[in-house]
């Protein structure tokens, strides 16, 4: 796994309006191969998705992207934090998980060792 320096990513940048390529895409495959990167970090720093800041000054001033903040931003969601739940406050189903099915169905075995719980069998099987 390589990462790409600063010098690199200028360096890209650079081959967008030269590529000699038909589409942006081909290109984009065809420079990945050659500095060890996916297709899609190519095209990131052609769209100013990445390395923005070493590339910020080859941009035509009228094409250049705005600088973004990192991370989502602030929504409704995010007025107020979330509230961590203490133990006796979460939610387990109130009825028996076993009265949820026929008891002529299933049956319980017995493990070899007590202290285990009972291992519960399809009758279907036995």
């Amino acid at each position: 796994h390589i990462v790409l320096s600063q010098e690199r990513a200028r360096e890209i940048f650079k081959l967008k309006e030269t590529h000699g390529f038909s589409s942006d895409h081909g290109a984009s495959v065809a420079l990945a191969k050659k500095y060890h990167v996916s297709p899609k970090a190519i095209r990131d720093i052609w769209s100013g998705r990445s390395w923005l800041e070493a590339t910020y000054d080859l941009w035509k001033i009228d094409e250049r992207p705005q600088k973004r903040k990192m991370g989502r931003p602030k929504g409704k969601k995010d007025a107020q934090p979330r509230k961590i739940k203490a133990e006796d406050e979460l939610e387990f189903p109130s009825h028996d998980v076993l009265g949820a099915f026929p008891q002529s169905n299933f049956s319980t075995a017995t493990p070899p060792d007590s202290n285990l719980p009972p291992i519960l069998t399809s009758n279907q099987y036995l």
